[in-house]
């Protein structure tokens, strides 16, 4: 996470409070309804809702009684949670509001009419699953001091035969003043409007089951786009549009292979001699001039979201430079001059689309839409915000208090635990598993390692342990523990999972001395532990004797030693 934050400088909600936007709902742009106006911002939702605003960078003229009494008795407390420099959403702020018929999949803007060649206003395309829609936004002026009011108004309208899936614009075949409309389908096939009524539709070379977005590039007159085996590829608009199915070129001018799916495109032209294409892909950031040629290639550490690329300057200048801002999935913002990160700061949310817009009062400002509506400008700060913690009002320890408060709850506890629940619960343990253990007599040569001399004879023995279970468990477990280290085991745990109601399993471990010597006690204790299906954990445990013989060896009596050891078995009647 970043020591810096984008500070909020205005910020509003969609009308449509629901996940219906994707990164193809935001656009900004100036569309020259009025002279001298800044961007507007043009959301559009799955839902059918359509939203212009023009922020004016206005504050709020009444006071925030909340936060003038939170403030009265703590001067110099640090930065409230309400920036100073941020704005305050005001109705004048929208322009336009309309409920479409249908979903918005995709907005543009551009000279798409010829009705009025010194007209300077734009049109607004709006794509819709079955139909391209071209507005033309009017303003009306209002009488006294009502203000003006605002219109969408129809040109006209292209229905599509097939469901549409992105939208592109530009001065296709190099023409001036106008701009042509390319809709590309979900089958791949692009359709192509231009302002004269004329339409037809195109088929690229290879398949196109996943369709992936599209760009228009001006200064070489070709479009890019991703291929379904993940290959960037550019095709000239001469060759692709040519009627003649015998003269029409299928195959791109050239091909790049990128390897992943491409989340977005965006084209901008950095000189007068190059434009490039930058690629945000689900681990690479790709940048490919518009020959073809890899200017970087950036490896994300990260899983990107959404991003926005621009020049800052004019691209015919020598000191235009190319700019990237992506976005994380943790909401991180990192800002790119090419491939070298500059600047990272933390978003208050999670955006699906990101732009730039140069707004009333902000040139220059990021423009951040989440998946919910929540529409957000902002700009990055120069200084860290840093988190303060606030000042704690801890009452004074009493030890008294505390020891009183300490006895009640240890009476509490006493209390709610009754001793005749550990009988019960034991005796319901052993109804649903029941645990047989057996020691074999008979011994034989060991054969795993031990620190006895290799003289000596080791033997060992077999221990046999069965387990009988009556309800379905999650999970069993039997462990072989041994008090005396000298005493070895070939396998002291087994665990199972899911084990089945009514089922008998038997488990199978040898028992050897490890070291030359006597244990000092020679009992072995198995726990079988299992959790049932309400989550509750017991155990059962069973404790079994090993031989003596496995330890000891009986010997001729000696009567000549030093020392003599009577030993006096009585039998009992």
């Amino acid at each position: 996470m970043s020591l810096f934050k984008v500070r909020n400088w205005w910020k509003t909600q969609c009308p449509t409070i629901e996940p219906a936007y994707d990164s193809f709902s935001l656009h900004c742009a100036r569309l020259c309804i009025e002279e001298g106006e800044k961007d507007s911002i043009v959301v559009g939702s799955h839902s059918g809702q359509l939203c212009i605003y023009r922020p004016a960078g206005g504050t709020s003229n009444l006071p925030d009684l909340d936060a003038e009494d939170a403030a009265e008795g703590q001067p110099n407390q640090g930065s409230t949670t309400n920036d100073p420099f941020e704005n305050v959403f005001q109705h004048a702020d929208v322009i336009l509001e309309v409920q479409l018929a249908l979903p918005v999949l995709g907005i543009s803007s551009g000279k798409f009419t010829t009705t009025n060649k010194t007209d300077p206003r734009l049109q607004l395309a709006v794509l819709h699953p079955t139909k391209l829609c071209i507005f033309q936004i009017v303003t009306i002026d209002g009488l006294a001091d009502h203000g003006d009011h605002t219109r969408l108004v129809t040109l006209y309208d292209h229905p599509l035969s097939k469901p549409a899936f992105s939208l592109c614009h530009g001065p296709f075949g190099g023409v001036k003043g106008r701009d042509f409309l390319c809709v590309q389908h979900l089958d791949g096939s692009l359709r192509f409007f231009e302002q004269d009524g004329i339409s037809y539709e195109r088929t690229l070379a290879t398949d196109r089951h996943i369709p992936s977005p599209m760009h228009y590039l001006p200064r070489v007159d070709c479009f890019v786009t991703v291929a379904p085996s993940w290959v960037l590829e550019c095709y000239r608009y001469q060759d692709v549009a040519e009627a003649l199915e015998s003269l029409r070129r299928h195959d791109p001018i050239w091909s790049l292979c990128v390897g992943e799916y491409a989340l977005d495109l965006q084209v901008h032209q950095i000189s007068n001699t190059e434009s490039v294409i930058v690629m945000l892909g689900e681990n690479n950031l790709l940048c490919v001039s518009d020959t073809g040629k890899v200017r970087f290639i950036k490896k994300l550490d990260y899983s990107p979201i959404c991003f926005h690329s621009f020049v800052t300057g004019w691209y015919w200048e020598p000191g235009a430079r190319l700019m990237l801002a992506v976005v994380s999935e943790s909401g991180s913002l990192l800002l790119y001059e090419s491939d070298q990160i500059i600047w990272s700061a933390q978003l208050g949310h999670v955006p699906v689309a990101i732009s730039r817009a140069n707004v009333t009062g902000l040139p220059g400002a990021l423009v951040t839409l989440g998946a919910t509506g929540a529409l957000t400008i902002g700009y990055l700060g120069s200084e860290p915000q840093l988190f303060r913690v606030p000042a704690l009002n801890l009452a004074p320890f009493e030890i008294a208090r505390c020891q009183k408060e300490l006895l009640e709850l240890e009476r509490e506890i006493r209390s709610g635990v009754d001793p005749s629940d550990a009988s019960i619960a034991n005796a319901a343990a052993e109804r649903d598993v029941k645990l047989y253990v057996n020691i074999s007599e008979e011994t034989v040569a060991c054969t795993h390692p031990t620190n006895i001399p290799s003289g000596a004879a080791v033997e060992m023995c077999q221990l046999s342990m069965t387990v009988q279970v009556e309800p379905k468990l999650e999970v069993l477990q039997l462990t072989v523990t041994v008090t005396d280290e000298s005493i070895g085991c070939s396998k002291d745990a087994f665990l199972f999972r899911d084990v089945e109601a009514r089922s008998t399993e038997r488990f199978d471990v040898w028992m050897y001395p490890k070291e030359p010597t006597v244990p000092a006690t020679r009992t072995v204790t198995v726990y079988c532990s299992y959790t049932n299906k309400q989550g509750i954990t017991r155990v059962v445990q069973k404790e079994i004797i090993l031989p003596l013989k496995l330890f000891l060896k009986p010997c001729q009596p000696s009567k000549e030693a030093q020392h003599k050891l009577t030993l006096s078995v009585v039998t009992a009647q």
